[in-house]
């Protein structure tokens, strides 16, 4: 396999930030761009970021809009100890991966849009396509453990994308783009807002051949979302979403198979299809010194089929209901804000399998009741600092219902109770810059796919994680900062699926130990040079696989890059990612040689002209031929192949 030429990264990268660096005395204090001073991710309302004790990522409207991704996974694909991986080369599937859970990474780590919890309770993950980037306002990564706030699945951190709500006179965007590979999307939206009201309104269609044989992927999207304010301390919120999603699976391929064609598929018929709607009512009242209380009812079905080695027809049901309580006031004299709420939702779970163009062989019902309480103070001991406080109580009971065909059914009904806890302490030394430590308890349930593998139940336990972390963040020329973090998580009973016996299992004790680094360096006006870099280490520290390192997991990535405004309204973004080497899927004892490294070039250009705005992208620039998938075992070695270089553009037009 063709290794990444590494010296072409770090030359290129070095020369991006002596760029950045080089005019910083002088003209970096011209550019004007504002860095986020709040997140509404890490406490579940406004908090200034100086006074959280964590590492926080925001990705802002102005950075998504110069890059015009095809998917949320592109913008991502930057964040410091952010690994995706995509088995299609669509994205359709793609995964994240936060502070180095490898083959796990999409149950580490939780996904919401506007505070509503995308991950469901079947091992499907996120499918980040069926995200409009054009809807997006903001993207908030919260690194590390966050079990107090939002329970279950936020081990490795939470990603939460929030969506634009209308604003200022009726108008709204028409936008249509085509590429490579058959690439064709067009996409609108219309919003406004009056003193009594707001709304947004979009609607997507895309399309893409992929660039692998049998990769196809076909998009429908619609979301509204309206707000009404009933005086000034009361208003209502309605948002909906649809979603329509069929693609092909292009499969796994041999060494062989792809050194001789890595575009082929050896899966012709291989497919999946998910419909996908969902409904949430907000209430939210200000009673002033006594706080601020919001409560969320959703309901959300995901219809999915499938066709792989089995066809699978799964029915999910989901009802939500999140009442939350936020009050600022003082404490024994001191400034303070207190979080309280709790998160209820019932699962209704129905899955049938059959066989390829036969009868069926089976039918598993799950349902499942999970309610957490959760509790956090945040106490300002002196105006720069602060301690923090949280804890959570969760409860979650199934019942799973397992009938093959043929045999005997099996019921079983269970429960178990889990907590997380956090302390830390964030010191603001000065604006928009902090020092901080925390120590935290997680966890996370085994989901209910992985107490049924093939018909089989396992006896599992929810995973347990300690998390250490210290930070530090500093603020420059109004729109420079640097971040720097490491952290320690110990594992206990991570879940794992064993091959050799066709079941999932609690994995012996495991460490992830890392350190996360961002810079962003001010230039002159119009332009700044970024990167992040992550080191980690994901290993076992207990049992038959002692010392070994979790697959998949590299032991380092990065990105660097440049961002420019040409000429007036004219902006360039390049960027380099890079993914350093793993052990293979599967290869817990790693026994086989690692994945080669890689890296990419992106380049994006977007230029704004009256009302019209066009933008043409190039990822893969440089045509880098890798995979970010791979399984090792007793039957050799597979890939799933990353597409070549995928050029795209369009024209959008405001009205």
């Amino acid at each position: 396999m063709k290794k990444c030429n590494v010296g072409r990264l770090v030359v290129w990268g070095l020369a991006a930030l002596m760029l950045g660096a080089a005019p910083a005395g002088a003209g970096a204090q011209e550019e004007v761009v504002k860095l986020p001073e709040v997140s509404v991710t890490a406490t579940r309302s406004q908090q200034a970021m100086e006074k959280l004790p964590r590492n926080v990522t925001v990705i802002t409207r102005e950075e998504i809009e110069a890059m015009h991704p095809q998917t949320v996974t592109d913008l991502l694909k930057g964040i410091p100890g952010l690994v995706v991986r995509d088995f299609t080369g669509t994205g359709a599937l793609a995964t994240v991966d936060l502070r180095g859970f490898g083959e796990g990474g999409n149950t580490h780590t939780l996904v919401t849009v506007d505070g509503r919890r995308l991950n469901q309770i079947d091992l499907s993950g996120v499918d980040f396509t069926t995200i409009p980037v054009e809807n997006i306002e903001r993207i908030e990564i919260l690194h590390g453990p966050a079990g107090v706030l939002y329970g279950d699945s936020a081990v490795g951190g939470v990603i939460n994308i929030v969506t634009k709500e209308g604003a200022g006179k009726p108008g709204g965007k028409l936008e249509t783009q085509y590429g490579s590979y058959g690439l064709w999307g067009m996409n609108g939206n219309f919003q406004g807002a009056t003193d009594k009201a707001s709304w947004f309104v979009s609607a997507r269609q895309a399309s893409s051949d992929g660039y692998r044989e049998n990769s196809e992927t076909r998009l429908q999207n619609g979301t509204f979302n309206t707000r009404y304010f009933a005086n000034p301390t009361l208003s209502f919120l309605v948002d909906g979403v649809f979603n329509q999603a069929n693609y092909s699976l292009p499969g796994a391929l041999s060494e062989q198979q792809m050194n001789r064609d890595r575009r082929q598929s050896v899966s012709d018929n291989q497919w999946a299809e998910n419909q996908d709607y969902s409904l949430r009512g907000q209430a939210r009242k200000d009673f002033g010194t006594a706080g601020t209380f919001t409560t969320d009812l959703s309901y959300r079905e995901r219809k999915a089929k499938s066709e792989m080695y089995s066809k699978l027809d799964t029915n999910i049901g989901t009802w939500g209901l999140q009442p939350k309580h936020v009050l600022d006031g003082k404490l024994f004299g001191l400034a303070h804000r207190l979080t309280l709420g709790a998160d209820y939702f019932k699962w209704d779970m129905n899955t049938d399998t059959y066989q390829i163009g036969g009868p069926k062989t089976g039918s598993v019902d799950y349902k499942l009741d999970s309610l957490g309480l959760y509790l956090l103070e945040e106490l300002s001991l002196t105006p720069k600092l602060v301690l923090s406080l949280g804890g959570r109580f969760q409860k979650a009971d199934y019942d799973i219902d397992n009938k093959p065909v043929g045999g005997s059914a099996d019921s079983r009904s269970f429960g178990d109770d889990q907590y997380a806890w956090t302390t830390g302490l964030a010191y603001s030394f000065s604006p928009q810059s902090k020092v901080y430590g925390r120590v935290s308890r997680a966890f996370r349930y085994p989901t209910v796919e992985e107490y049924v593998t093939y018909g089989t139940f396992c006896d599992l336990s929810p995973e347990k994680i300690m998390n250490y972390e210290v930070g530090a963040e500093y603020t420059f020329l109004t729109s420079g900062r640097a971040s720097l973090s490491a952290y320690w998580m110990k594992l206990k009973d991570e879940i794992a699926y064993n091959p050799a016996t066709y079941l999932n299992e609690n994995l012996d004790d495991t460490e992830h130990k890392g350190v996360e680094a961002a810079l962003r360096v001010p230039m002159w006006k119009g332009a700044y040079a970024f990167g992040s870099l992550a080191l980690e280490e994901a290993k076992f520290t207990s049992g038959p696989y002692d010392g070994k390192h979790l697959p998949l997991v590299p032991d380092w990535s990065g990105a660097v890059g440049i961002s420019v405004e040409i000429i007036k309204n004219l902006t360039a973004m390049g960027r380099i990612n890079y993914v350093g080497e793993r052990y293979f899927g599967n290869d817990k004892e790693n026994a086989y040689d690692k994945m080669d490294s890689y890296a990419t070039v992106d380049l994006h250009l977007n230029y704004k002209w009256q009302k019209l705005n066009f933008f043409l992208n190039a990822n893969n620039l440089l045509d880098e031929k890798y995979s970010s998938y791979g399984y090792a075992g007793y039957w050799g070695k597979s890939y799933y192949p990353e597409p070549g270089i995928v050029v795209w553009g369009g024209v959008g037009m405001s009205f």
